[in-house]
């Protein structure tokens, strides 16, 4: 299947207490240096892209989200949106606005349609506390942190 045509289903069962996820790979984004273990541009298989690519695919995504959604009947109350691989927290500010303007958008658009949107994203613990992101102050609902 063409990944630019991927369309998420909507989850059954359990899963739908937690509803569906959308990934937005970020890989080494914002990472100081790169971790002798981590291999984000393999594991997500989204290579080496830019935030900017990352956004517009999300974008792409939940168009082709909302026009599926639209023709049926059973419809998701719930989504979230994760931004995984690099250091989200560590982001340069003007990366890290554009993903939260894209992810205040989505919410916002998915509200019309019933649908409570929460964030997530990866983050390291020494990338959290005074001058930077916090769980406090952002619209994420889950951190997850990874060590270094």
């Amino acid at each position: 299947m063409n990944p630019d045509t991927k369309i998420y289903k909507i989850p059954v069962g359990t899963k739908q207490k937690r509803g569906m996820i959308i990934p937005v790979f970020l890989p080494f984004a914002g990472c100081p240096f790169q971790c002798i273990y981590c291999v984000q541009d393999k594991q997500s298989g989204a290579g080496n892209i830019s935030i900017a690519t990352a956004l517009q695919k999300l974008e792409n995504d939940i168009e082709l989200f909302v026009n599926k959604i639209s023709t049926q009947t059973q419809k998701p109350n719930k989504m979230e949106i994760a931004f995984y691989g690099g250091t989200f927290t560590a982001l340069e500010r003007q990366d890290l606005l554009c993903c939260l303007d894209a992810f205040k958008k989505i919410k916002n658009k998915l509200a019309q349609l019933d649908i409570k949107v929460f964030g997530r994203c990866s983050t390291r613990p020494d990338c959290l506390g005074l001058g930077k992101a916090s769980p406090k102050t952002s619209p994420a609902k889950c951190h997850e942190t990874k060590s270094s």
